[in-house]
């Protein structure tokens, strides 16, 4: 995860029972303070508020049944913020980003752009992009500091072979 906004690019391991996050600078990519363990993040992508320093992310709760999170980067602690609410995969947004105002966006693994409800992670689904290929994998999200444009990449792949051998740029 790498926001404009901040010097930092927060990498994670693929441990499936939590996972170890680790800052690096973004310009000497040196490690940054201490590796974070997580025992809920499972996430493809998270997106740090630009006031809080929070981090908020979709974690697998269980079943392939996903709940939203927010991370404290420096405490290492996790907070469910679904609570007894269940979001199903195709729910789930899988590319999120804050824009400068706080607002968390996100594009549904359905392929559906929209804003993060912060209290539940209920996605808006105001948009059907009409993706095709892969949304399993490979999703991460930003805005561009210049256009305020969200852009995001996901994983496409071959309608013929159905092999994930490319990854698409979108923006909104």
């Amino acid at each position: 995860c790498h926001d404009g906004r901040y010097e930092e690019y927060w990498d994670t391991d693929n441990d499936p029972h939590g996972h170890k996050i680790q800052a690096y600078d973004i310009n000497t990519w040196e490690p940054v303070g201490t590796e974070k363990y997580f025992a809920d993040y499972r996430s493809s992508d998270m997106a740090i508020h630009p006031v809080t320093g929070k981090a908020y992310a979709f974690c697998d709760y269980g079943s392939m049944m996903y709940h939203l999170y927010q991370l404290d980067l420096q405490a290492g602690t996790e907070t469910d913020l679904s609570g007894n609410l269940t979001i199903m995969p195709e729910e789930s947004s899988r590319a999120l980003a804050f824009n400068d105002e706080g607002v968390l966006y996100g594009v549904t693994r359905a392929g559906k752009f929209g804003i993060v409800d912060l209290t539940n992670g209920k996605n808006s689904s105001t948009y059907d992009l009409g993706l095709e290929g892969s949304s399993q994998f490979g999703w991460t999200a930003d805005f561009d500091p210049d256009t305020q444009q969200f852009i995001f990449i996901f994983n496409g792949n071959n309608a013929t072979t159905g092999y994930n051998n490319k990854s698409i740029i979108y923006s909104i």
